[in-house]
């Protein structure tokens, strides 16, 4: 494993939570050190939404809404742009409004 990933999944185990949405991200992409792993990515965008992280909670929605990850779920799907909304984003807000209705 490369020494960056090493070092963001330390971090990440530490509670610095926008190093677990990074590594979310990294994992939802996939590249040549790390194989795509849409489960590993939901679960990692879910402990950084769970440590506040927006960004992260909008990419949680966004799995629940594609089903990517995790068992396709609108209601939780708007619940978590909700609270991304609450917390400021619009782009959430709009998810959030517009979709699943």
């Amino acid at each position: 494993m490369p020494k960056a990933l090493q070092l963001y999944r330390r971090a990440c185990d530490g509670g610095v939570f926008e190093s677990c949405h990074t590594l979310g991200q990294i994992h939802e992409r996939g590249d040549v050190a790390v194989p795509r792993d849409p489960v590993q990515a939901a679960a990692l965008y879910a402990r950084a939404c769970d440590g506040d992280v927006v960004a992260a909670c909008f990419d949680l929605g966004r799995c629940y809404e594609t089903g990517e990850g995790v068992a396709r779920d609108y209601l939780r799907a708007r619940a978590i742009f909700q609270k991304a909304c609450d917390a400021g984003d619009a782009h959430a807000c709009e998810k959030a409004k517009n979709r699943m209705r």
